[in-house]
């Protein structure tokens, strides 16, 4: 599954987007934008924007598809390092430009928590922090679903549709 927490004009706003091994949607839900007041602001200081993020929009929304993901795809760094709180399997994926590895499904592990994938033959391996996972289990899952869908693609069309969401919820 993917979930993102966008951040538009100081509205927070999340989705997650639950898809099968070619990419096909199976389930999509999003929270309102949630706008902190000047209060919060106050009282929350730096805080406010990991505690919106983790253990309000992205707590609830792991919680709503019927069918929850064993690991949690994401591009945020804050949503990775509140894996703990959230209890799940988190993955923050990127895209690299180093040479390839050796074959399809080798595995360099930079650092405890972090991991270069080879997912595809002619491709550069793919850059993968974890938590609340295996190496053995996130690389596994990579591999798989690069064989039938573009692993990072998803990511494009759930900020679309949260963008798409917060456009017509202001204008409302």
């Amino acid at each position: 599954g993917y979930l993102q927490v966008k951040v538009e004009e100081g509205s927070f706003i999340g989705g997650v987007l639950v898809v099968d091994e070619k990419g096909v949607p199976l389930d999509f839900f999003y929270t309102d934008p949630v706008k902190p007041d000047r209060l919060q602001f106050i009282i929350y200081g730096d805080s406010l924007a990991n505690y919106l993020k983790v253990d309000v929009i992205s707590c609830k929304l792991i919680g709503m598809p019927k069918d929850k993901p064993s690991i949690w795809f994401v591009e945020d760094d804050e949503i990775l390092q509140g894996a703990d709180r959230l209890g799940v399997g988190i993955a923050l994926l990127r895209a690299t430009n180093l040479p390839t590895l050796e074959g399809v499904g080798t595995v360099k592990q930079d650092k405890e928590e972090r991991i270069l994938v080879q997912a595809l033959e002619l491709l550069p391996p793919m850059d993968v922090k974890f938590k609340g996972t295996s190496v053995e289990e996130i690389a596994g899952l990579i591999v798989e679903l690069s064989k039938t869908m573009d692993v990072l693609e998803p990511f494009s069309r759930l900020k679309e549709a949260l963008l798409w969401i917060y456009k017509n919820h202001k204008s409302s």
